[in-house]
């Protein structure tokens, strides 16, 4: 299961780095997903279902640009093979400084039934995503 789990995690990265969000949706529960996002970065909160996500992304959209995926390796949560820890670095150009960053992030990822059900991830450092995005201290 675990491998099938990281075979659907690596085709929605995939899709989120070419802007394909109907091959995302289909990746995803509709109905159950929650993704975490950090609140002291403009798209925080707990985005939940498919309007959550896709209002989360177009917000991200806003923020970023030119975003890569790279450096991956998975891990098998402690919560059983239905969860996965993902850890990559990801590349991006935020829109409001035209600075490029390249960071860490973890994310711990939840699947039911085929799909990814929660994304919570973890950014390292979200002080130092806030000043090229344009945002006070």
């Amino acid at each position: 299961m675990a491998h099938a789990n990281i075979d659907i995690l690596r085709r929605l990265y995939a899709a989120i780095m070419v802007g394909d969000i109907a091959q995302v949706l289909t990746l995803i529960d509709s109905e159950r997903l929650e993704v975490h996002e950090p609140e002291s970065l403009p798209y925080g909160g707990v985005h939940r279902g498919t309007e959550g996500f896709t209002r989360a992304v177009s917000r991200m959209a806003k923020c970023w640009t030119d975003v890569k995926f790279s450096d991956f390796s998975f891990a098998v949560s402690v919560d059983g093979e239905d969860s996965l820890i993902a850890s990559f670095t990801m590349s991006a150009t935020a829109r409001a400084t035209g600075v490029n960053l390249s960071f860490a992030v973890l994310e711990a990822v939840r699947f039911a039934d085929g799909k990814i059900v929660a994304i919570k991830p973890f950014y390292w450092d979200t002080h130092s995503l806030r000043k090229p995005l344009g945002l006070a201290d």
